[in-house]
């Protein structure tokens, strides 16, 4: 009977670690949502935010019918400054409190900023999908570094592995330093596998002019083995920049 006790002892110990490892990993995905938004003010989104969860949740002034708030939209929807002033801090009753008053925290239509709602809705798909993974004991931290750099690590925590899709604009270019082999590029479309911590580093080319270096709109996509959501980081257009800005790399570890 000791040596029972003992062994469900420890298992609890095991799953509580487990656990603890799981939302400390999720809750860093919130620098993931940050970082997935940082080309959007704080207002801007903000506003993006409150129009998106109510074009997904919300009909009429009602929550719809069998409406699955995700993990990605709950945390969202917690962070909204709604309901405060009403003592109003519950999930559910913040949803449809959102739902009802709507009109009075909304903006007019002619004011509807569609680039922030984009980058609302993919930052959303990035939160869910690392989520995902933190619940997969694989951790994703990701930088953009403007004017041209974009950096994701991924920490495994597991001996799983992970395989990994990818796709960029044509002026990206990105590579793996623990690609096996000489070349370290990503190629579109190409599998990768992955058994241990791994780094994407992305530099995005520049356009010549006269005045300095142009940088086009850039976006990087990739999906993985191990969580549905596809991530996608973008940089906006940097318009003549000088030549000794756009020789500042960051590259991958």
């Amino acid at each position: 009977m000791v040596l029972k006790w003992g062994l469900i002892g420890t298992w609890c110990l095991v799953a509580n670690s487990v656990a603890s490892q799981e939302n400390t990993l999720a809750a860093a995905c919130q620098d993931v949502y940050a970082v997935s938004t940082a080309n959007v003010s704080t207002d801007r989104r903000r506003t993006a935010e409150l129009e998106v969860v109510h074009d997904a949740m919300c009909s009429g002034e009602t929550v719809k019918q069998r409406f699955f708030l995700d993990a990605g939209m709950k945390v969202v929807v917690e962070s909204l400054s709604i309901g405060g002033n009403q003592g109003i801090n519950d999930t559910k009753a913040r949803q449809e409190y959102l739902c009802k008053n709507y009109e009075s925290l909304g903006t007019a239509p002619a004011e509807i900023d569609t680039y922030a709602k984009s980058m609302v809705v993919a930052a959303l798909t990035n939160l869910n999908g690392c989520i995902e993974l933190a619940n997969r004991a694989v951790s994703v931290q990701a930088s953009v570094v403007a004017p041209q750099s974009i950096v994701v690590k991924f920490s495994l925590f597991d001996p799983e592995g992970i395989t990994l899709t990818f796709s960029a604009t044509p002026n990206l270019k990105c590579l793996s330093p623990q690609i096996e082999g000489k070349d370290k590029n990503l190629y579109p479309s190409k599998q990768y596998r992955f058994q241990s911590d791994f780094s994407i580093g992305c530099q995005r080319e520049a356009d010549k002019s006269g005045a300095g270096d142009i940088y086009k709109p850039a976006h990087l996509n990739f999906s993985t083995s191990r969580t549905r959501y596809p991530f996608t980081l973008s940089l906006l257009e940097d318009q003549l920049l000088t030549p000794m800005t756009g020789k500042s790399v960051s590259r991958p570890d």
